[in-house]
């Protein structure tokens, strides 16, 4: 937030020096090079006077720098974001005139190019911006990069366009378009461009002009807000010229990139028609909720009120939906889209499992292709009351008078189900049949069969059973794979119950020669299989002991597998074969050769044990590999999972004694980082902050590889955590700020600023904290700590500030 009175940095200096400056560089042990960066993300996160003093830190600490020109210009800069544009002025002059060789003189001189504009000395800011762009041609000054020439360009035609000079304007802009269409500034030149030519073309190539440049300033946007612009202002001109469809592709792109711009509502309504069209739900529902804020009349609210429950109901909001659509009924029952409302508040009701209201919120007026559904759902709602007779009836009337609808098979399917829950077992089987002889296409087909089959297998007429599977094998369609391989299993079955066992062998056996059975069937065929074995005349032992493994090795399902087991132990018995042993991994901890010999095995099995939950047992196989280990490494590696068992089983001092022995190892590994990391927590959390702190300080340096930035992170982390606990609040709001300016972890980078936050407001740095609660929201707006903040910080979300690049 800009502070734009003449004392804000002498109370920044009288406040805040003990927090920014005292500690000096030292505290955090940076570099020159990590100071300036330190210095440039917190002006980047808009912290201005906090910045000044970084920069002014740098220079005092390393005045020979070859960077101190870029810490004078962003001295400016700091000077210039705070509104002290006389201050700004005279560091941007120390900039042009001490360091005319300096990338930044060019800058520098812009900037005051700019200031004289925001003065309203127009003519001064053309002057400094013409001298700049005629040194770049003329040779004698060129600029260091394009950006630095459309910089000036752009100045010059900002001022022209002041002083009323749109001709001069404009050939400065089209310059920038042609000589830098990479440039930032390209994307605002474009949209001047077309602004200034919009309301005089009226020739085709006028216009393809003005669209073209309206999609260059979108297309080469530098920032969100300057893109919604480009595609407001764009849309505009399409709606103008009633080009609605492309208007309303416009509009829809600004919604869903940018649904909070001040520009979004008057794009609202035709855009929100255009995403109905498109049934692009998740789109079209802030649209909606635009357009019913900004609706003025009943059909307009109406619509938008329609528009919003059909996409709450695509996004699954059911009850957002039953609410709107209620609305519609209460407020609108002339509206086109109330029949439409009532089938669908039903049908919400119905989906939603509340049958009472289903059943109460009948349509009035029902159209006629609705009356199939409505009978489906009244007999599924009395059904599910237990009110059967009703249900009974409302089946029966819709299989009969409609045979057609695609509900019918399900009906008589219920009806058999009734039947069958009624003890009625030969109606209900005769029922099922009758759905796969009048709908044999139908997807309820198979399982009606089947459910016809175990009825009569349990009436005991495999026979017939039979047939129902001989009659779903041969159903035109055929059923799922799943579905198939099942029926053919089952009609084994059948063929065993019915004592047919020398036909159920080969019929299994085809089944399993199938390359591509599911996986769920091939354990139950293979079980069957070997049972026939294990009960042949004379028996197959051998036989059913490969099957009864291939079996458990197939993934059966839990009753599978213990009948498999059985089948199995028996099938051992049988062949004489008691005993045979399995977990070689465990048994290899009492062999210290075989330990030295195969390390990582048994460091996947103290990972894995760890993984369960069977911390003593990973303590063993940890204690093992760090005992018998010839690798220091391995050791190092093993002391540090024996303090990860010890610590989740409580034993405080046992974990510190193993993270300290992993310390000790002479190796340099990831996990003796981590170890150091861990036993500082272990320190802090026993309140023994100084020595965690140096532990954290240890863990951060022995942290070095690039893999290891997360180690680090969490021992700045730690760092402030030891620091806060030791009452050093300016050390620990510093190591704070760290992590979040020089990492962008998405675990310690919010919880860093958050941290942050809090610190700077109970210091009564509200500029500080609202521009960290900015960040926090800019970069990790899905984190918790963003969604956790106090209400009355909510307003540093929408904080002005200036995004300009250091």
């Amino acid at each position: 937030m800009k502070n734009n009175s003449p004392y804000s940095l002498v109370s920044f200096f009288a406040l805040g020096a003990s927090l920014l400056l005292a500690m000096g560089t030292a505290a955090l042990g940076l570099t020159a090079e990590e100071q300036l960066r330190f210095a440039d993300g917190i002006y980047l996160r808009g912290l201005y006077e906090s910045a000044l003093a970084e920069y002014v830190a740098f220079v005092r600490e390393f005045p020979n720098s070859s960077s101190a020109d870029a810490a004078y210009y962003r001295i400016g800069e700091c000077y210039r974001q705070v509104g002290n544009r006389a201050g700004a002025d005279r560091f941007y002059a120390k900039v042009a005139n001490e360091f005319p060789a300096s990338p930044f003189a060019a800058r520098a001189a812009l900037r005051r190019a700019e200031i004289a504009t925001a003065d309203e000395r127009y003519g001064d800011a053309v002057d400094i911006a013409s001298a700049l762009v005629k040194a770049n041609d003329d040779g004698s000054a060129p600029f260091a990069s394009p950006d630095d020439l459309a910089s000036a360009l752009y100045s010059l035609a900002s001022a022209q366009t002041r002083l009323g000079h749109p001709e001069l304007a404009g050939d400065a802009f089209k310059r920038i378009l042609q000589e830098t269409p990479k440039s930032p500034y390209a994307a605002y030149a474009a949209l001047d461009l077309a602004s200034l030519q919009a309301p005089r073309a009226t020739s085709k190539n006028a216009i393809a002009q003005v669209d073209a440049w309206f999609q260059q300033a979108a297309d080469s946007a530098a920032s969100a807000s300057a893109k919604a612009e480009a595609l407001f202002r764009h849309g505009q001109w399409r709606y103008s010229r009633q080009e609605w469809r492309d208007a309303a592709d416009i509009f829809q792109q600004l919604l869903v990139e940018f649904p909070d711009s001040p520009r979004a509502p008057a794009a609202t309504l035709a855009a929100g028609w255009a995403l109905l069209h498109l049934d692009d739900a998740a789109a079209a529902l802030p649209v909606a909720e635009a357009a019913i804020a900004a609706a003025t009349d009943a059909p307009s609210h109406a619509a938008a009120l329609y528009l919003r429950a059909n996409a709450f109901r695509a996004l699954g909001r059911s009850g957002e939906a039953l609410a709107d659509y209620n609305a519609i009924l209460a407020t609108h029952a002339d509206a086109p889209s109330a029949p439409f409302a009532a089938f669908e508040l039903m049908t919400l009701h119905f989906a939603n499992r509340d049958f009472e209201k289903t059943l109460s919120n009948l349509p009035p007026n029902p159209l006629p292709e609705q009356l199939p559904d409505i009978l489906w759902m009244r007999a599924e709602a009395e059904n599910a009351l237990a009110r059967t007779d009703l249900a009974r009836g409302h089946y029966r009337e819709l299989a009969d008078k409609y045979p057609d609808a695609p509900q019918a098979p399900d009906a008589l399917m219920r009806l058999g189900e009734i039947a069958r829950a009624d003890g009625r077992a030969g109606e209900a089987a005769d029922l099922f049949r009758d759905v796969a002889t009048r709908y044999p296409a139908a997807s309820a087909a198979p399982a009606a069969l089947r459910a016809s089959a175990l009825l009569r297998l349990d009436a005991g007429a495999p026979a017939e059973a039979l047939a129902d599977y001989d009659a779903l094998l041969a159903l035109a369609q055929p059923p799922p794979a799943e579905v198939l391989a099942d029926a053919r299993l089952q009609r084994a079955l059948c063929l065993i119950r019915a004592g047919r066992s020398a036909e159920a062998e080969p019929a299994l056996a085809d089944l399993l020669a199938e390359t591509d059975l599911p996986a769920a069937i091939r354990p139950r065929a293979l079980y069957w299989h070997a049972s026939l074995a294990a009960a042949a005349e004379p028996p197959r032992p051998a036989e059913a002991e490969r099957e009864f493994r291939a079996c458990l090795a197939a993934g059966p399902d839990a009753d599978t597998e213990s009948l498999a087991r059985l089948g199995l132990v028996l099938a051992l018995q049988a062949q004489d074969r008691a005993d045979e042993a399995a977990d070689q991994a465990a048994l290899l901890l009492d062999s210290p050769e075989s330990i030295a010999a195969h390390p990582s095995l048994i460091e996947w099995l103290t990972r894995h044990r760890l993984d369960q939950n069977r911390l003593r047992d990973a303590a063993t196989a940890a204690r093992a590999l760090a005992t018998h280990s010839t690798d220091a490494s391995w050791r190092q590696i093993a002391c540090l999972h024996l303090g990860q068992a010890f610590e989740q089983l409580e034993r405080a001092d046992d974990a510190r004694a193993a993270y300290a022995a992993a310390i000790a190892q002479p190796a340099a590994t990831r996990e003796g980082a981590e170890a150091r990391l861990r036993l500082a927590a272990l320190e802090l959390a026993a309140g023994e902050s100084a020595s965690a702190a140096r532990r954290f300080a240890d863990a951060a340096e022995a942290a070095t590889a690039d893999t290891d930035l997360d180690l680090r992170v969490r021992a700045y982390y730690g760092l402030a955590q030891a620091a806060e606990a030791q009452h050093d609040l300016p050390s620990a709001v510093r190591h704070y700020m760290s992590v979040a300016v020089l990492f962008d972890d998405p675990e310690w980078s919010p919880l860093a600023l958050s941290n942050a936050i809090r610190l700077y407001d109970a210091n009564g740095q509200t500029a500080a904290r609202d521009a960290a609660i900015r960040d926090l929201r800019t970069r990790y707006p899905d984190s918790s700590f963003a969604r956790q903040l106090p209400p009355e910080w909510a307003a540093a979300e929408n904080a002005a500030a200036d995004p300009a690049t250091p």
